[in-house]
């Protein structure tokens, strides 16, 4: 599987077009650290405003639910995800997780947000 990394200024110009009638139909996990959540918040509007079907867990996780049973559930169903690339993101424990969750599985779009290695070697 080839994997390919849009730094963030180019994922927004590009990705409404490159992606559009494939995502539309599809529901979008967006994968990153909480260091990051400013940003998160501000990509997960701008794809909200283009119709694109969004899970993020400050949306999708329930009160009084096992935060771990609602990550599953929205990796299970999603077709997509997005992982956002940063050095927290990269440190992360639960990021690894869920993309190694699906690598091979779905489509997986790392998004260079802030200076990373992103490091995708399963292991």
């Amino acid at each position: 599987m080839s994997v390919f990394c849009f730094h963030y200024n180019l994922f927004c110009k590009a990705m409404p077009h490159l992606f559009e009638r494939f995502l539309s139909m599809s529901q979008i996990f967006i994968c990153y650290s909480r260091a990051d959540i400013d940003f998160v918040r501000r990509l997960h509007d701008s794809l909200v405003k283009s119709s694109f079907s969004i899970w993020v867990d400050y949306q999708d996780i329930r009160a009084g639910n096992p935060w771990s049973n609602d990550v599953q559930r929205g990796l299970d169903k999603c077709e997509v995800m997005l992982v956002v690339i940063s050095e927290a993101a990269m440190a992360s424990p639960h990021v690894r997780r869920e993309w190694h969750y699906l690598l091979d599985k779905k489509l997986i779009i790392p998004v260079l947000w802030k200076g990373a290695d992103p490091d995708f070697n399963p292991g």
